[in-house]
């Protein structure tokens, strides 16, 4: 029996922004139907010149909306370009050309369209057996979900009964049928086995088994800034500031509150040093930039200036650009940081991809899931940003790609914040970058330092009588260097 390959294209360039996307998915592919504006079957036949994210799709029949068959209309994806540089949203789509779908859309700004569940609600056409069958592309596999999702979501459909479904769901109130709409289950691969680290810190620094990053990939860390060198900050201290014209979230009016206690749950967290500074009334208004970018990636790029550590936060997404919710269903917010082909070399000498601007924007109406999931999203979303990716598993970290509901989130169980989580920002962030060799006395510059531990000259060792970490700064005085 053959089988329909969906292959995920990746982007490579000189610098690149990497988001991460939490969703509250539907409960069936109706209800998906119900959330979008138009509801459509075509093709994609070209891109807009000189740019990848916005795309021409050509309508061969419309199962809901005002869009006529044999029309066309443009579709951007949440990825694009901030000036000459591009950022990519995880779990977005990345339409091929001459490759048909069948997508649930609404409208954004711009006259444009975009998928309201990212690759979540797109399902691209193959064949299999002679058979036309629709199926989402692997893509689905970068996002995160707020709630559980429903497996027959993501299974293979038969192309037209699962439109004829829709239609006898829509018009002429028919329950929503998985299998009247030809549904199979796709295997569903075993997660690797979890292991917590038994020892961290000290060189080499081997990444926990469980561990991933936002942007790279762990296996790839050694003394080489090759393209596959996963991403960091230089630096483990971040400043957390709300955008002046993004600063309140109608749904929740304890969000900046939420926000401080996720901070607090990160601070607590190894390797990781964070403060909030409060509301920067310079970010207003909010810059989301023109054109198919992702408003918000220009407004923290501009707010944000040179700094690099700096973490920005949006609520009631400012920029619009993130699909509205449809009761408690839908995206709840994206976030992410830069990052650049440029490395630097931690004290193991390792090469990371620089990171830098991390920021979150979170989607109006998210309030809907309550407070405690709330800061947990708050709280997951953050660590995205500084980094790090989903760990394998259900219920096992916060970081596992579903926030968990049975344990739900609570300040008794540290929003789900686990071992796991912690391992994973004691590898990245618990250790010193290179440091230079040191002196007799004065001031002994680090990138980034842990308390915990002095950086050390080759076959030797420092007796520092009086430390203080500051910033990257490790001042002391005297003092004993043998």
């Amino acid at each position: 029996m053959k089988k329909i390959v969906f292959l995920l294209i990746s982007l490579l360039c000189y610098s690149s922004y990497n988001y991460a996307t939490i969703i509250n998915p539907p409960s069936s592919i109706g209800e998906m139907a119900d959330n979008a504006t138009l509801v459509a079957y075509g093709t994609i036949i070209s891109n807009a010149k000189g740019n990848p994210y916005l795309n021409n799709f050509k309508i061969l029949q419309t199962i809901k909306g005002a869009a006529v068959a044999g029309s066309s209309i443009w579709i951007k994806e949440y990825s694009g370009r901030v000036g000459d540089e591009v950022f990519k949203i995880s779990g977005d789509l990345d339409f091929e050309i001459g490759k048909s779908y069948l997508l649930f859309l609404s409208p954004t700004s711009g006259g444009f369209y975009q998928s309201i569940l990212l690759a979540y609600s797109a399902y691209e056409e193959g064949i299999n057996d002679g058979i036309a069958q629709f199926a989402q592309t692997k893509n689905v596999l970068q996002l995160e979900f707020g709630s559980d999702a429903n497996n027959q979501l993501s299974g293979v459909y038969e192309k037209t009964k699962l439109i004829n479904q829709l239609n006898s769901y829509l018009y002429f109130a028919q329950p929503w049928s998985a299998e009247l709409a030809g549904y199979s289950a796709v295997p569903i691969t075993a997660s690797p086995k979890l292991s917590s680290s038994s020892s961290l810190g000290p060189c080499p620094n081997t990444p926990p088994a469980h561990c991933t990053t936002l942007f790279g990939n762990p296996a790839s860390l050694n003394t080489t800034c090759n393209a596959n060198s996963p991403a960091k900050f230089a630096s483990n201290v971040w400043t957390v500031k709300v955008a002046g014209a993004a600063a309140s979230d109608p749904s929740n009016i304890t969000a900046i509150s939420n926000l401080q206690t996720a901070i607090g749950l990160l601070d607590a967290m190894p390797g990781i040093t964070m403060t909030y500074e409060g509301l920067d009334a310079s970010c207003t208004p909010v810059d989301c930039g023109s054109g198919a970018g992702f408003g918000v990636a220009n407004a923290a790029n501009v707010c944000n200036g040179s700094a690099t550590n700096i973490y920005y936060v949006f609520f009631n997404d400012p920029c619009s650009q993130v699909a509205d919710l449809s009761g408690c269903s839908g995206t709840l917010g994206v976030g992410g940081h830069f990052s650049s082909s440029v490395c630097h070399t931690d004290i193991c000498n390792n090469n990371w991809k620089n990171a830098s601007t991390p920021f979150f924007v979170m989607n109006n109406g998210s309030g809907c899931t309550g407070v405690d999931k709330y800061i947990a999203v708050l709280s997951h979303e953050m660590l995205h940003a500084m980094g790090l990716g989903h760990i394998s598993g259900t219920c096992t970290a916060l970081m596992n790609a579903t926030v968990c509901n049975l344990p739900a989130p609570t300040v008794t169980n540290n929003y789900n914040i686990t071992s796991l989580d912690n391992d994973c920002t004691d590898w990245m962030y618990k250790i010193s970058s290179a440091c230079v060799a040191p002196a007799t006395s004065g001031v002994l510059a680090v990138v980034q330092s842990n308390c915990g531990s002095s950086c050390l000259p080759s076959g030797g060792s420092i007796a520092i009588g009086t430390k203080t970490c500051t910033s990257g700064i490790i001042e002391f005085s005297t003092d004993n260097i043998t």
